[in-house]
């Protein structure tokens, strides 16, 4: 596999904050096509067992909008898939969204960018970033340290049977490693000159 292809596949989650427009890139196992689903494609799980493209992202944001503060909402998810790992992704499908954060609002940390990491059963690694955090900047932490329980459901979705999401090896997860957070330079940047 091509160094850091998304291959075989990946979804793009985009939402909005008040620091802007967000992008998430998750890798997955290659969809397949179900006519009779709602976007006509189904994401596999560990256990073999597919669930509707949609369903699956709405299941995930639902886990992950626990943590996201109440002025971020999920507006739509983008399937890609990949012939070979040095092939440009195809469009597939997309999911129309609407979901806000449900984190308390005196915790967002607008220039907080929180990297979730894990080991992949292939021996290689994943990580899930999320702008504007609710976690202070400059923290690190395993996962069984310091970390606030509202991530221990993305920790369990993660491991468990249900999970679609993989490594950038094509491994799933199995196990989680760290949280950190820093201050987004990028995001920064942006703030202080506009």
């Amino acid at each position: 596999m091509a160094q850091n292809s998304l291959f075989p596949a990946f979804v793009k989650l985009f939402y909005e904050g008040g620091t802007g427009n967000h992008t998430q890139t998750i890798p997955i196992l290659m969809p397949t096509e179900t006519p009779l689903t709602t976007t006509g494609w189904s994401l596999e799980a560990r256990d073999g067992s597919f669930v509707d493209f949609e369903a699956a992202v709405v299941a995930y944001i639902n886990i992950v909008r626990v943590f996201m503060p109440t002025n971020v909402t999920f507006l739509e998810a983008e399937l890609y898939t990949m012939a070979t790992a040095t092939a440009d992704p195809l469009y597939r499908t997309t999911a129309t969204i609407s979901l806000a954060g449900q984190a308390v609002a005196n915790l967002l940390y607008n220039l907080s960018q929180t990297t979730l990491s894990y080991r992949s059963e292939l021996g290689g690694s994943g990580k899930l970033v999320y702008m504007e955090s609710t976690l202070t900047p400059n923290f690190r932490s395993t996962w069984r340290l310091n970390v606030p329980t509202t991530y221990n459901a993305l920790r369990a979705f993660l491991i468990g049977q249900s999970n679609w999401i993989i490594a950038r090896d094509g491994g799933m997860p199995i196990g989680t490693t760290y949280v950190t957070t820093k201050t987004n330079d990028a995001v920064r940047r942006n703030e202080l000159f506009e």
